[in-house]
């Protein structure tokens, strides 16, 4: 996949524009980089750890249990993708439209993002329902997984549909430069309420599985909640103000550098 990426950039020169090669400024100004990098990527392993979690507590249950979460995790994992495409498109559009000072753009990129994400996840989460006692048979013909992953997909509907708005928002949220407060909302929505309830009802409430997956259905309908009430709040004014600051910080900061190189050239 990385050879394949770096021949389609080479072949199609695409770093032409945007690359001068090699130079000692990619040594400079690597705290603007950092700070909206940690926060991603804070975003994505906070929820990925949750989900192993499960798996890894499945496993002191039985084996029937494991099986079950494994069964429901991958399917789980399949279907997010498509909303986690939507999720990057969304932050590419709403980024650069911001970059380019268009808030109508960015605001149309939004609500765009979230009715694809809607069209997809409503009637997938609704068919995985209708399916649940036939979905385990791709995975095992074993019948005490299925009858444990057919009673935990009777949830999946309600989760598909949140956890799709809760990615789909977490991409707007990176594209407006919000990574930090994704971030925030990810930490408490998975380790502050949907971990603590999740353990509970699966150990001490005896749920197993089922009750994991209702501690992370809690999860998602707060996270994707918080998310869309502060999106549908959002300062798109403000956050281009913000865009502006930094790029003209950025274009006097590196103007002044090559001033500098200029004198002690001499």
């Amino acid at each position: 996949m990385c050879l394949g990426l770096f021949g389609y950039i080479y072949v199609k020169k695409i770093y032409v524009e945007t690359w001068g090669g090699w130079s000692k400024d990619c040594l400079q100004e690597w705290g603007t980089f950092i700070r909206l990098a940690i926060p991603s990527m804070l975003m994505l392993c906070i929820e990925s750890w949750s989900f192993e979690i499960g798996g890894f507590l499945a496993g002191f249950i039985s084996v029937v249990e494991l099986g079950a979460q494994a069964t429901v995790l991958q399917l789980t994992n399949s279907l997010y993708m498509i909303p986690y495409g939507f999720s990057v498109s969304a932050c590419i559009r709403v980024g650069n439209a911001l970059g380019a000072g268009d808030i109508g753009q960015a605001k149309l990129s939004t609500k765009v993002s979230f009715i694809c994400t809607l069209l997809f996840a409503v009637p997938s989460g609704i068919l995985i329902a209708g399916l649940k006692d036939y979905i385990s048979l791709i995975f095992t013909p074993d019948r005490e997984i299925g009858a444990v992953v057919s009673k935990t997909l009777l949830i999946f509907a309600p989760f598909h549909l949140c956890d799709a708005l809760s990615a789909n928002s977490a991409g707007v949220m990176r594209g407006t430069g919000k990574q930090m407060i994704g971030a925030i909302v990810n930490t408490v929505g998975f380790y502050i309420v949907g971990l603590p309830i999740g353990i509970s009802l699966m150990f001490a409430a005896k749920l197993g599985v089922i009750g994991y997956w209702l501690g992370l259905l809690f999860c998602v309908v707060l996270q994707a909640t918080i998310y869309i009430i502060y999106i549908s709040r959002f300062s798109w004014d403000k956050a281009l103000e913000e865009v502006m600051f930094s790029f003209l910080s950025d274009y006097f900061q590196t103007k002044r550098k090559t001033k500098y190189v200029k004198k002690d050239s001499r």
